[in-house]
C-alpha cells in the first residue's frame, strides 16, 4: 500500500483561500443534524428530568449545539415547562440551559 501524505504535499502550491475552504469542508464533515423528538419522547424526557430533579441525581446529557453533539454532567436545578428547557449546574459550578428538543440522550 502506498503511504500518502494527503493534503500536506499540496499545501505549498495552494492559495490561502484553498486551505480555508479545505478546513471548512473538514469541519462541515463533522456536523451533526439536530435530533427530532416526538411529543411522546418529550413527555418521557420530562418524566425522567422531574425524577432526577426530585432525587437530586447527577445526570449526563448529550445534546445538539452549534451543529455538534455536546455532553455535560451535573444536577438539574430547574425545569422550565413553558420553554421546555432544563437548567443544569455542572460539577465546576457552571450553569447552562438545555432545550429538551435538542437532547439526544439523558442518563
Amino acid at each position: 500500500m502506498i503511504k500518502d501524505r494527503g493534503n500536506i504535499k499540496w499545501t505549498s502550491m495552494m492559495l490561502a483561500e484553498h486551505r480555508g475552504l479545505l478546513q471548512q469542508l473538514e469541519e462541515s464533515a463533522r456536523d451533526v443534524n439536530p435530533p427530532v423528538k416526538s411529543a411522546e419522547e418529550l413527555a418521557e424526557l420530562a418524566e425522567q428530568a422531574a425524577w432526577a430533579l426530585e432525587q437530586r441525581r447527577i445526570v449526563t446529557i448529550s445534546y445538539w449545539q452549534n451543529k455538534r453533539k455536546q455532553t455535560t454532567s451535573g444536577l438539574i436545578k430547574q425545569i422550565d415547562r413553558r420553554t421546555q428547557a432544563l437548567m443544569i449546574v455542572t460539577e465546576c459550578g457552571g450553569v447552562s440551559w438545555i432545550a429538551a428538543k435538542t437532547i439526544f440522550s439523558f442518563e
